[in-house]
């Protein structure tokens, strides 16, 4: 079952597609989840939002036991990407690269970067965005359509 940043085993909210999972999603900290590599970077960022969280906290002089939680929540965070980055450095390095070249193009569907194009040219015509040049490689005028637009190859 999806779940942000990976995968969820835990039986009841499987069979639940998704809606019951027992810890309201939580997933860090429970040892039915199972983070997907492609998501490490997007964790690692996830992870920004809880500690800017914390300072606040702190600087409201909030109650220790909403620190507390956040700071458990940051350290489950970080024992994730920890472990992804431990099992990663641990395999060959062949197959560490289609890992992480797979979790490239993952990144990159999921942003929808190789479906985005701009308003370009003054002619109407559109322009792929630096990004999606880098990611999807040259572009060509399509010839049949009445006036060109660019098209991936």
């Amino acid at each position: 079952m999806a779940v942000p940043y990976g995968g969820c085993t835990e039986p009841s909210n499987v069979k639940a597609g998704g809606s019951s999972c027992p810890i309201r999603f939580q997933c860090a900290g429970c040892g039915f989840y199972r983070p997907d590599p492609s998501y490490l970077s997007a964790i690692e960022q996830h992870t920004n939002e809880p500690r800017a969280d914390r300072k606040t906290a702190q600087a409201m002089d909030a109650a220790e036991f909403v620190i507390t939680a956040l700071t458990a929540q940051i350290t489950a965070f970080e024992q994730v990407t920890d472990r992804m980055r431990r099992s990663l450095a641990l395999l060959p390095a062949a197959e560490r690269a289609e890992i992480e070249e797979a979790s490239a193009v993952l990144r990159r569907a999921r942003a929808g970067v190789c479906r985005r194009w701009l308003p370009g040219a003054a002619d109407g015509s559109s322009v792929q965005p630096n990004a999606c040049r880098a990611c999807c490689g040259p572009r060509v005028p399509r010839t049949r359509a009445p006036h060109a637009r660019w098209v991936h190859l």
